[in-house]
C-alpha cells in the first residue's frame, strides 16, 4: 500500500501561510514524506530477512540526508527547544549535522519534529513518551495495561533508574 500525499491548493496554501513556501519546496517536502512512507513501510515488512532491513535502514539514512537541504534544516532548527517542536538537554540546541541526524532517526520509528514526540540528548535521538505512549496503546490486542513507576534509585555519579 503507498500513500500518495498530494500539494495543498493554491486557494489553501494562502489561508494556511504556505503561500510564502515556493512550490518547488513544496514538492521536495511531499517527496520527502513519501520516501519516509516508503521506507518506514518496506522495514515493517515481516517477511524481509536482518540483512535486507540492515541494508533498506542504510540507504534510507542516506538517501534522507542527501533529500534533507540545507534550507530546509535552517526552518528545523526553528523547532529546537520549543514545546511545540523538540527539546533537547542544551539551552543553546545542537547543530544541524545532529539535528538532521535525529530527524532521520525519528522519522524512521514514526514519530514527528513537532509536539515533543522526540527529543535530542547527549546528541542522540530519544523518543519521548508523547510517541510512545499511544504507540503502545495501539498495540493489537493490548489489555489491561497498568504503567506503574517505582522511586528512583541511584545509578552511578549523575544518572538514576527507576524500576
Amino acid at each position: 500500500m503507498s500513500t500518495t500525499l498530494v500539494a495543498p491548493k493554491e486557494s489553501n496554501r494562502k489561508a494556511t501561510g504556505l503561500a510564502d513556501v515556493p512550490q518547488v519546496e513544496m514538492d521536495q517536502m511531499i517527496r520527502l514524506d513519501q520516501m519516509v512512507t516508503e521506507f518506514r513501510q518496506r522495514l515493517a515488512d515481516p517477511e524481509l530477512g536482518s540483512m535486507p532491513k540492515i541494508l533498506i535502514q542504510a540507504k534510507a539514512i542516506a538517501s534522507l540526508e542527501a533529500a534533507i537541504t540545507p534550507a530546509m534544516m535552517t526552518d528545523v532548527m526553528k523547532l529546537q527547544n520549543s514545546p511545540l517542536g523538540f527539546l533537547t538537554d542544551r539551552k543553546e540546541g545542537y547543530d544541524q549535522t545532529t539535528v538532521k541526524r535525529c530527524m532521520i532517526v525519528a522519522w524512521l520509528a514514526g514519530a514527528n519534529m513537532t509536539g515533543n514526540e522526540m527529543n535530542i540528548i547527549a546528541g542522540n535521538c530519544y523518543l519521548t513518551k508523547k510517541f510512545t505512549l499511544p504507540k503502545i496503546l495501539k498495540t493489537r490486542g493490548l489489555k489491561n495495561l497498568a504503567i506503574e513507576i517505582g522511586a528512583p534509585m541511584k545509578h552511578g555519579e549523575k544518572t538514576a533508574v527507576c524500576d
